[in-house]
């Protein structure tokens, strides 16, 4: 596996952009990225790898900087350097509208729902230009009890069924790849099996998932690929496997950052 060195600069896993076919680009690179908020760096020099149709696990304590990688990813923050490709064409400079026409989808933390509207006016807003009956088709699928739902506000259903709602709309856009952030923050066992079906489903269609959750034992058992980020920087990048270990993952992962981002 790959360590970080005493000084902890970020490391990259090679293995697993080897993952793809050759001549076949990663789902994501992601290269010496830089970027925070304002004049507060957050992210310096991250680096990493997701190949297609795969699931790389993002770990750290709080604070590590997991939130604000996925928010430059998707566009939400604008790095002030590196390098972001999306299946091989660089979209470092692209708004998140035209990152998501590369099939980027993003579940941000928190639910991101329009609560005002109904269950199928979101799941319309998401889809593509004719394709509104098979968008809501595929949530259904996904998700049944969004069927029984489609004409209530969405702000009116359990916490559960938002989270339904919100992965269901980053999926029906059929993306490459999801950044999936603490999908199962704050939900009920129940219905976080739900949600580890539905990203183990989602992987089987070939989308390629970037996670970030609070179960990490879960996380690790469907990702190939581990990344665990400490104050900004990669600190460890391997097989997802070799960071079972008690040892192991307390020493990469364990006590949390002091700046919340």
């Amino acid at each position: 596996m790959t360590t970080s060195t005493t000084s902890e600069q970020p490391t990259e896993a090679p293995a697993a952009a080897d993952a793809d076919a050759p001549g076949s680009p990663p789902a994501l690179s992601v290269h010496e990225v830089a970027s925070g908020y304002g004049e507060t760096t957050v992210l310096r020099g991250v680096s990493l790898t997701v190949p297609k149709s795969s699931v790389v696990a993002l770990l750290g304590a709080n604070g590590a900087g997991k939130t604000t990688l996925l928010r430059t990813v998707s566009g939400l923050i604008r790095p002030s350097g590196g390098r972001i490709e999306l299946a091989g064409t660089d979209v470092t400079r692209l708004p998140p509208h035209r990152r998501a026409a590369h099939g980027l989808g993003h579940i941000p933390e928190g639910r991101g729902v329009f609560r005002n509207l109904t269950v199928r006016e979101n799941l319309v807003m998401q889809s593509r230009p004719g394709g509104e009956k098979l968008a809501i088709q595929r949530a259904v699928e996904a998700f049944p009890v969004l069927g029984e739902r489609l004409g209530q506000a969405a702000g009116t259903m359990s916490g559960g069924q938002q989270q339904m709602l919100a992965m269901a709309q980053a999926y029906v856009r059929q993306p490459s790849l999801i950044l999936v952030d603490e999908a199962s923050l704050g939900l009920a066992p129940v219905i976080v099996d739900e949600i580890f079906a539905f990203l183990e489903n989602v992987t089987g269609e070939g989308t390629a998932l970037l996670l970030v959750d609070q179960f990490v034992v879960r996380a690790l058992a469907i990702a190939t690929t581990a990344y665990v980020m400490r104050r900004g920087e990669i600190v460890y990048s391997g097989p997802s496997a070799a960071l079972v270990s008690d040892d192991v993952f307390n020493r990469y992962v364990g006590g949390s950052d002091s700046t919340p981002v």
